[in-house]
């Protein structure tokens, strides 16, 4: 951070003398000053803010999600910054906890429990439950897995009973799960799925389902419990909406940017996200690749007609405008869970559905709601225990060689970043501290007893604060348009399979 001196110097066209720069440093009131970015989970963007302004802590949080905090503190490929410790709403995957084995977190890196829940507008006739048997020990499809990504092409002539996507216990198996290409997401077993979810909601149609984007350990959440590979909507790593893919080939309308809320909620502005060009009047169709926005005219490719629309799977990365997503016209936007609650209950049609944390359902007056899962709710007294299919935990990770690395570099920040990181942690992890935080925020406290209880005690068995902390699932490479650069990592959206790198090639 620059001293007074120098900022001064600038302001002036001055140069001030090396020795008095080097004073002014010396005294330390550049970094008495000094405040860090910190980088992670979207999920704990409320949690975490509280948190370092309760704590004092010098940080500022950019809620970029899950896999950049694992990025920044592995100062793994996309790494943003150097950071010790990290909100997440999933654990490391399993190759960084093998290279750092003393990374794997316990009870003390649990900062609140959490559920993602399938969020739908609160109403009589909503969607009361869904059946998703459970791939991790069964190996079987559900159809939510396929809404979502997709039917796959190894299962062609098979009934949805009788597709299995990978032996048990390993139900991520590439060599069957779907790859989300444009043929297994236009594959019938898929539509019949989806009708049967419109059914159960009880509407003409639904429109879109939104979910998280690829950085987010939300999503990684719903890939790993039900068991499916990639999105149907495809690449989704922001940093802004329209930079995410929109290649479902489930096509519904385009949404504006601009709408009027309900609920006596003030007109705002929510984020424009990806809208691509389809054949006019198509149902299901694979989109050009080339974007549009709400109430853009009709073209002509030759010798068809060509529509602005939507896919049904909508990533989102950056939350809407409004402070905790009011819409009071240019204030700076919530984090995304919020949005998509918002988004999903101010839904006049009930057209919209969401897939986020228990942040996205917290507050009844957004009027969206959660189903069931198998009858399961996500009440805290089926999280505790894991009985709700998506019960998980959100961790503060820290890496303390990682901080001994920073304490010895100043350009990194020394060790007056690494002592702004552990007030912050000391206080994160301190139950006591966290748990009505947790609770203020819409989240389940980490001890049922609250903060009276520890791992050990009577009540606290099986809860799944306290179990071993198993590797999270990483985000796969997701699929790329017709026509994009070939980059040896992301598949090409015909076929799911890499194409390599070389001069000139695209996905054809």
């Amino acid at each position: 951070m620059s001293s007074a001196w120098t900022r001064i110097a600038r302001m002036l066209g001055m140069t001030i003398p090396t020795s008095i720069a080097v004073m002014a440093m010396a005294s330390g009131a550049a970094w008495a000053q000094t405040t860090y970015v910190l980088e992670g989970s979207d999920t704990l963007t409320d949690v975490v803010k509280a948190s370092i302004a309760a704590s004092g802590a010098r940080l500022s949080y950019n809620n970029a999600g899950s896999g950049q905090a694992e990025k920044d503190i592995a100062s793994l490929s996309g790494a943003n910054l150097l950071e010790g410790i990290g909100p997440m709403s999933r654990n490391f995957v399993a190759s960084v906890l093998s290279a750092h084995p003393t990374w794997q977190p316990t009870d003390a890196n649990v900062v609140c429990l959490d559920a993602p829940v399938v969020s739908v507008k609160a109403s009589s006739s909503h969607c009361k439950d869904i059946t998703v048997p459970t791939p991790i020990t069964t190996g079987a499809i559900s159809e939510l897995a396929v809404i979502l990504g997709g039917y796959p092409a190894s299962c062609a002539g098979k009934t949805i009973d009788q597709c299995i996507i990978g032996a048990t216990g390993t139900p991520l198996s590439p060599t069957v799960a779907s790859k989300a290409t444009t043929a297994e997401c236009s594959d019938p077993v898929r539509l019949a799925a989806l009708a049967d979810l419109v059914a159960c909601q009880k509407v003409a149609r639904i429109d879109h389902i939104y979910r998280r984007d690829d950085k987010s350990g939300t999503q990684d959440t719903w890939r790993e419990k039900l068991g499916f590979l990639r999105w149907c909507n495809g690449k989704s790593e922001g940093p802004a909406n329209l930079n995410n893919e929109d290649l479902d080939p489930i096509r519904t309308p385009c949404e504006a940017s601009d709408w009027v809320t309900s609920g006596g909620l003030t007109t705002g502005s929510i984020g424009q996200s990806h809208c691509s060009y389809s054949l006019k009047g198509a149902a299901v169709a694979a989109p050009l690749n080339q974007s549009c926005t709400a109430g853009d005219p009709d073209i002509t490719v030759g010798g068809q007609t060509y529509s602005c629309t939507q896919g049904l799977v909508v990533a989102l990365s950056v939350g809407d405008d409004g402070p905790n997503n009011t819409y009071a016209p240019g204030q700076i936007p919530a984090d995304v869970t919020q949005s998509i609650g918002r988004r999903v209950g101010n839904d006049l049609s009930g057209f919209f559905m969401g897939l986020a944390g228990l942040g996205s359902v917290k507050d009844v007056t957004w009027l969206a709601t959660g189903t069931t899962l198998n009858t399961i709710s996500y009440a805290p007294t089926s999280i505790y225990p894991g009985a709700y299919l998506l019960s998980r935990r959100l961790f503060i990770q820290r890496a303390t060689d990682v901080q001994t690395t920073i304490a010895a570099s100043s350009t990194l920040g020394g060790q007056d970043r690494v002592d702004q990181e552990n007030l912050l942690f000391g206080f994160m992890s301190n139950k006591c501290s966290i748990a009505p935080i947790c609770t203020q925020y819409g989240f389940v406290p980490p001890y049922a007893g609250l903060c009276s209880d520890s791992c050990g005690s009577p009540k606290e068995n099986g809860n799944i604060t306290c179990l071993p902390g198993d590797p999270g699932v990483g985000t796969p490479k997701m699929n790329i348009n017709v026509g994009e650069t070939c980059d040896n990592s992301h598949p090409c959206v015909d076929s799911g399979s890499v194409c390599a790198i070389g001069a000139g090639l695209v996905c054809i």
